[in-house]
């Protein structure tokens, strides 16, 4: 998790993990594709996926070979993601991908709380409470930013 402060993961540590052979994950949130696009090069082989977690980047970190996405946007729009990992290849994940790193500013309004109240649309039986606190800022406001990307992506 990059809060309180960001952690990330070393060339070294890295080198570490592939040399163990005990790693298939790891979870990126360095939030920047030159550093994807090295580390991606660094894992080639290895057996180790690399999992984006910013939308931001998604689209283009797929396209250079990353393994699929393990961030925030899951909790609001998870069978569109879906869609996207499978099918960036195609001409219209282009646009999804754009759209998807539009919309992926969301995540940071009020989450966790607007993440379970997306999961509340969905059908998931989920209460708003979190060690976060945020939950007493989740407005009206919020909600509409919710219930609005949730109509963006309902047919994807």
């Amino acid at each position: 998790c990059p809060y309180p402060y960001k952690r990330l993961l070393s060339k070294d540590i890295i080198d570490w993990m592939i040399k163990t052979k005990r790693f298939a994950f790891i979870k990126d949130t360095c939030c920047d594709i030159n550093v994807i696009n090295t580390r991606l090069t660094q894992l080639k082989g290895s057996g180790i996926g690399l999992f984006n977690a910013n939308g931001q980047t998604l689209y283009d970190s797929l396209k250079l070979g990353a393994a699929g996405y393990s961030g925030i946007m899951a909790n609001f729009i998870c069978e569109p993601i879906v869609w996207l990992v499978n099918n960036y290849k195609l001409e219209e994940a282009k646009k999804f991908g754009t759209d998807f790193a539009f919309y992926s500013f969301i995540e940071n309004q009020s989450y966790p709380a607007s993440g379970k109240y997306a999961l509340q649309l969905n059908g998931i039986d989920i209460l708003l409470d979190s060690r976060k606190d945020c939950e007493r800022f989740f407005n009206q406001y919020t909600k509409d930013l919710v219930d609005k990307l949730l109509n963006a992506f309902k047919n994807k």
